[in-house]
C-alpha cells in the first residue's frame, strides 16, 4: 500500500504479487486504487494481462481504449480488456477526476466481461452499484497483507462481489420503451408476462412476424443478450425474490418461475450467479438479520 501526493492530483493504491494459486483458482487483482485527479494524461499504457475497471466517482475522464475513445461520467464503469493499447485523461471541460482504478483477472472474470466487449460496450452506467463498489473498495484497502494466502482468499471474495455487480448492471440496462424497435418490446412485454410458461424462439419470432435470426440480432444489439439469456435471466432475478421473501421449496420455485425441475433451476441458477440458490437463501437471510 501507498500514498502518492503531487500536481497531478491524489492517490492511495494497493498493489500485489499474486501466487501462482490465487491466479488459477481465484478472482485476483494487482493493482487497486483511489484516485483524485486534476488536469493530468498518462499515454501509452499497455501490456497489462488483466481487465481494468474504472469507477467514476465525480468529475469525468476520457479513456482511449485502442482505436476507440469513451467519456467516463459519475457512476459509470469503464471496462479496458486485457493486452490493450490504452490512454486516459480528465476531461478538457473538467478540473478534477475522482475514480477507482481496479485490475482484476482470474477464470471467473473472462466469461462476464468478455461477454460484454464482445458487444463494444466498454462503458456504461452504475449508479445503483457505486455505494456498494465504494464500501467493498474500503474493506479491501483495510485488510490485513501480513498473511497474503489468507489476504488473496478474502480479496477474491470482495472483487467478485465488484466483478458481478458490474455484470449485472450491464445485463440488466434496459433502454427507455420508447427507443426500443417493436420487436424488442414484443419480446420484453411476453417475457414478463410468460416467463413461467415455455417460450421458445419459434414462439417469439411468430409474434414479431420476422425470421429466428433477424429477431435475435436486432434484441442482442438493443439489450446486450439473446432472448433465450434474456429470458433466463428474468427467470433467475424471480427466483431470487421467491428465495428472499418466502419459504418455498427450491422444486416450488423452480416451477413457479418456469424451469422444467429443480436441476435445471439449480444449474441455471449457479451458472449466473455462481453460488446454489440454497447458499444464495441463506446469505440473503444473514444480510437481512
Amino acid at each position: 500500500m501507498y500514498y502518492i501526493e503531487n500536481e497531478y492530483g491524489k492517490m492511495r493504491i494497493l498493489t500485489h504479487e499474486n501466487s501462482d494459486f490465487a491466479k488459477k483458482a481465484f478472482c485476483y487483482t494487482s493493482k487497486l486504487g483511489v484516485y483524485e485527479f486534476g488536469k493530468m494524461i498518462l499515454d501509452n499504457m499497455s501490456g497489462i494481462d488483466e481487465y481494468i475497471l474504472i469507477v467514476t466517482l465525480s468529475g469525468s475522464g476520457v479513456v482511449n481504449i485502442g482505436n476507440t475513445s469513451v467519456k467516463a461520467l459519475p457512476d459509470s464503469v469503464t471496462i479496458i480488456p486485457p493486452n490493450t493499447d490504452y490512454s486516459y485523461r480528465t476531461s478538457v471541460d473538467c478540473y478534477e477526476w475522482s475514480h477507482y482504478l481496479i485490475q482484476v483477472g482470474g477464470s471467473a472474470v473472462q466469461p462476464l466481461f468478455d461477454t460484454i466487449i464482445k458487444n463494444k460496450k466498454y462503458t456504461f452506467n452504475i449508479h445503483y452499484a457505486v455505494n456498494s463498489i465504494t464500501t467493498i473498495v474500503d474493506n479491501i484497502l483495510d485488510f490485513d497483507f501480513s498473511n497474503p494466502s489468507e489476504f488473496e482468499e478474502e480479496c477474491s471474495a470482495e472483487l467478485y462481489r465488484i466483478v458481478h455487480l458490474i455484470y449485472k448492471g450491464y445485463i440488466n440496462r434496459i433502454p427507455s420503451a420508447d427507443s426500443l424497435s417493436q420487436i424488442t418490446q414484443i419480446i420484453l412485454k411476453y417475457v414478463k408476462n410468460h416467463y413461467r410458461e415455455v417460450i421458445t424462439l419459434d414462439d417469439l419470432s411468430k409474434r414479431c412476424y420476422v425470421s429466428s435470426a433477424h429477431l435475435i440480432r436486432v434484441f442482442r444489439d438493443e439489450i446486450g443478450l439473446t432472448p433465450y439469456n434474456y429470458l433466463k435471466q428474468y427467470r433467475i432475478d424471480r427466483s431470487k425474490e421467491l428465495l428472499r421473501y418466502t419459504v418455498l421449496s427450491i422444486k416450488e420455485i423452480a416451477v413457479l418461475v418456469g424451469f422444467s425441475n429443480a436441476s435445471n433451476f439449480i444449474k441455471q441458477f449457479k451458472s449466473i450467479e455462481k453460488v446454489t440458490p440454497d447458499f444464495y437463501r441463506s446469505t440473503a437471510i444473514q444480510t437481512n438479520l
